[in-house]
């Protein structure tokens, strides 16, 4: 007769099974966490075993006395189940892309649109859940927990914490000197502690979103005000919010490709500005920091969501003011003004089932122009350089750098085949910026136009063990956070506003600036009188020789416009 009996359920006390699980998880799904202690404090483990092992036993005592709370009859296996469904999931993305699960990704995460979305669901994210998070979730459910009287329960856990309590402080006792010195200067670690970070980021997220219902709009820009015009033209200024696009990989700050050909044959009157640096890491941040009067250092997210913003200032002022949406979603900054989204059946050449490409912004453009009566701000939001499918952001055409990376999976690419996806993004976003400056050319008989270019933040593409984006500030790498920044002006607007073009162009060589200065730029070049500006703020200022600046009031902020907030 065949002998089942391997298959009889294995008999687990409470505590074994909390043991077993935290275990399981501190080891499998927290590699990230370690391999980054490791490396930033460059230890040996075999020298620094001591206080490796006190770490351990810190994480797996406040873990453990976490999970007491739901360790009953009822909950304690779905629990279990779903940490290491969510642990596995987690550990993933840490292990593959070294995102970390902050607040500021959980709102990404919430505002990205479904086919972006979608490019991260990859085979291999299903195998990795299923083997080191349903199997394990599954043997969860299979094991028979003993449970015993609610007093001897009780006890087992307070002799279990007490153990653990004990065994942790002696360790990180005899480990002082290695503690001190974590807790110092690698407070970044706790980011990497999977799940308890990642959950404790839900739960500020959720309090965010509960406290941003609130729908109050604060108002910034009400004695707004556009100065008078001395000649006869409107003036239209076209903003192009890049997406995912990094200053490193652009010809025109040094990169060996020439991936910006187009812009460099109309270098007299493209501006580059080699040091920019975005205000966030992520877009969800980013595009309201862009458009909000609160710099960097002071920017909330939840502030900037219930205040008016740039485009507000704008309409106030008797501006006119159209956003063009091609990357799903504009954050709620355009939410108050005339906006138009791309759909997938807005052009048969330039869109498929997924996305359109972003030559369809240009689609009309020339047509809006032709009915211009008042001085216009265009907005065309960019799907860009967005990953991790960067394959699907250029049409065919644009596939110069090869072999490209093809799959969604970028881990599976080698880095060459990612620059070359990479790149060809950058080189197709170039023509796209040589064509919206061609279209204003051809208006500039009519209109003073200008072009003013910048992305929302940065990518990175395998440097470090590092993929995409989405790290907390502080601790991003240049290529997060150091984004393109190019200006066109034509002739015309040059002449009237009294520009340097000179100046201009040498302090794109070396003068830093970052989001905080869009807002007073686009006043500035517009004419728009309010409290809010500043003119040291101003790109444009110290190289305006004219004498039609808008008025500076009073300005509490700081106000040195070659910030560095690096």
């Amino acid at each position: 007769m065949l002998d089942v009996s391997f298959l009889k359920r294995p008999r687990l006390s409470v505590n074994l099974l909390l043991v077993m699980s935290l275990v399981y998880i501190l080891t499998v799904d927290n590699q990230k966490f370690w391999s980054t202690l490791i490396d930033a404090l460059d230890l040996s483990l075999f020298s620094h075993i001591l206080f490796i092992a006190a770490f351990f036993m810190l994480l797996f005592t406040v873990t453990l006395i976490l999970l007491f709370l739901v360790s009953n009859r009822k909950l304690l296996k779905p629990v279990l189940m779903v940490l290491l469904m969510v642990a596995a999931t987690i550990s993933y993305f840490m292990d593959t892309y070294g995102t970390v699960i902050s607040v500021s990704m959980l709102h990404n995460i919430a505002e990205t649109d479904y086919s972006e979305a979608t490019d991260l669901l990859t085979s291999g994210l299903f195998l990795h859940i299923f083997i080191f998070g349903m199997v394990p979730a599954a043997l969860v459910a299979w094991v028979d927990v003993q449970y015993k009287s609610l007093s001897t329960e009780l006890v087992s856990r307070f002799v279990l914490a007490t153990v653990c309590v004990v065994i942790s402080a002696t360790a990180i006792f005899a480990s002082t000197k290695d503690f001190a010195y974590v807790v110092r200067e690698h407070r970044q670690l706790r980011l990497f502690v999977n799940p308890l970070y990642p959950l404790t980021a839900v739960y500020k997220f959720a309090k965010e979103s509960v406290v941003s219902k609130d729908n109050t709009l604060k108002p910034v820009f009400s004695d707004a005000k556009q100065r008078p015009h001395l000649n006869s033209k409107n003036t239209v200024l076209v903003m192009v919010v890049g997406e995912t696009a990094r200053a490193s990989s652009f010809h025109l700050n040094g990169y060996q490709r020439n991936t910006t050909p187009q812009l460099e044959k109309d270098s007299g009157h493209v501006i580059n500005f080699e040091h920019a640096y975005s205000c966030g890491t992520a877009t969800a941040e980013s595009v309201p920091c862009m458009f909000s009067v609160l710099d960097h250092d002071h920017f909330s997210k939840d502030e900037a969501r219930h205040s008016e913003n740039l485009l507000d200032g704008l309409v106030h002022a008797g501006v006119s003011v159209l956003w063009v949406e091609n990357d799903g979603s504009c954050k709620g900054v355009c939410q108050r003004v005339e906006t138009q989204t791309i759909t997938i059946d807005a052009d048969a050449v330039l869109c498929n089932d997924e996305k359109c490409f972003d030559e369809v912004l240009l689609s009309g453009l020339s047509d809006r122009l032709n009915t211009i009566n008042n001085d216009t701000v265009i907005v065309l939001h960019q799907q860009g350089s967005h990953g991790p499918a960067y394959y699907k952001r250029y049409p065919d055409r644009f596939e110069v750098f090869k072999p490209a990376c093809k799959t969604k999976a970028v881990q599976d690419c080698t880095q060459e085949e990612i620059i070359n996806a990479y790149d060809n993004t950058i080189l197709y976003t170039d023509y796209v910026l040589s064509e919206v400056i061609n279209v204003l050319k051809q208006k500039s008989d009519k209109l003073d136009t200008a072009m003013l270019y910048m992305s929302d933040h940065g990518e990175s593409l395998g440097e470090n063990g590092l993929y995409l984006h989405g790290l907390p500030y502080y601790m991003a790498p240049d290529e997060q956070v150091h984004v393109p920044l190019v200006m066109w002006l034509s002739e015309e607007l040059v002449q009237t506003k009294h520009v340097d073009m000179a100046c201009l162009q040498e302090h794109g060589h070396l003068e830093k600036y970052s989001h905080d200065n869009l807002v007073h730029t686009v006043l500035g070049l517009m004419d728009i009188q309010t409290s809010q500006y500043d003119v040291k703020q101003n790109i444009l200022s110290s190289c305006n020789i004219a004498s039609r600046q808008p008025e500076v009031a009073s300005f509490s902020r700081k106000s040195d416009h070659k910030i560095q907030i690096r």
